[in-house]
């Protein structure tokens, strides 16, 4: 019988096109992915995954296995909360979350609803956008926080209800003694020259990057990528470019840097909070989602009041 684990991994590593990619979905080393992956070959008899210089892609039995492995696990989800539901316990809230939603509305919301349903269990993924969704529409998820740059909106998802949390605008990152330290707003059109940071992993991060540049009048020069905005800022402090940063990534700025914003009304990106639109009822769920627009709200008017 084949390894439930197993299934799971391959179906996300289809997804990200990559190990690494992988990896970074599972909580798993690289090497601990490919062993897996190793071993599910071996039970199956037959190669998965192709191999390439640009990542990996699935054969055809691969594809064919990672396709059932969606319809296995949904199942086993629903068998699961089933028995929970039925032992009188609820299950578990599932919630895909980016990284930086720990630094503001998120802690909160967990916060509303520990108070008010002690007896749920929140267990927090960190997705991208675009995983979240998809795993949203698919009913792996009870909840999403996604958000969305104004130059590369999200796919429209029928299976999906976005509820809008709050704009967040984006941040000039330069080393510190950079000539553009020194102004209180940056005219992107001076930075056409830099090299530009962008992000690393299947983000919307890096078409953001391009895009927001061309609405500016040039085509960036993409150099070195990172997995983290504190990884970026040292980066830019070593001097390897510029970046952008939304203002939840840079509460602990880096000595080394410079963070300024942008001149003509600059790029932003907006968080929603998103459920499947007939996803069965759970008790925690309208809770956490109550929770996280009476945070955003608290975070908007703390901005009114600062500015």
């Amino acid at each position: 019988m084949l390894n439930v684990e197993r299934l799971r991994v391959l179906r996300e590593v289809v997804r990200a096109g990559s190990i690494s990619g992988a990896a970074r979905a599972l909580a798993y080393t690289p090497s601990a992915v490919s062993q897996q992956l190793a071993k599910l070959e071996r039970e199956i008899g037959a190669a998965l995954l192709v191999r390439s210089s640009r990542g990996v892609r699935p054969t055809e039995a691969g594809d064919a296995l990672a396709r059932r492995a969606d319809d296995i696990l949904g199942r086993l989800a629903d068998a699961e909360a089933e028995a929970r539901e039925l032992g009188g316990r609820p299950r578990a809230l599932h919630l895909g979350s980016f990284p930086t939603a720990g630094a503001s509305i998120l802690p909160p919301a967990l916060q509303s609803l520990a108070r008010t349903h002690p007896e749920v269990e929140v267990r927090v993924e960190q997705l991208d956008p675009l995983e979240a969704l998809a795993r949203l529409g698919a009913g792996e998820l009870d909840l999403a926080l996604l958000y969305e740059y104004e130059h590369v909106p999200l796919p429209a998802d029928a299976r999906v209800e976005l509820t809008p949390l709050f704009v967040e605008p984006l941040r000039v990152v330069v080393r510190a003694d950079h000539p553009a330290a020194r102004a209180t707003q940056v005219v992107l059109a001076e930075l056409a020259d830099e090299t530009w940071l962008s992000s690393s992993t299947r983000s919307s991060c890096h078409p953001f990057t391009e895009r927001a540049c061309a609405a500016a009048g040039f085509h960036p020069h993409i150099g070195l990528g990172f997995d983290d905005y504190t990884a970026m800022q040292a980066l830019v402090a070593a001097g390897m470019g510029v970046a952008f940063a939304p203002d939840s990534a840079l509460q602990r700025p880096h000595p080394g840097v410079a963070i300024r914003p942008v001149a003509f009304r600059g790029p932003t990106r907006q968080i929603s909070a998103a459920v499947q639109v007939a996803a069965s009822p759970h008790p925690g769920r309208d809770a956490l989602l109550a929770g996280l627009v009476a945070a955003s709200r608290a975070d908007d008017d703390a901005l009114a009041a600062a500015t």
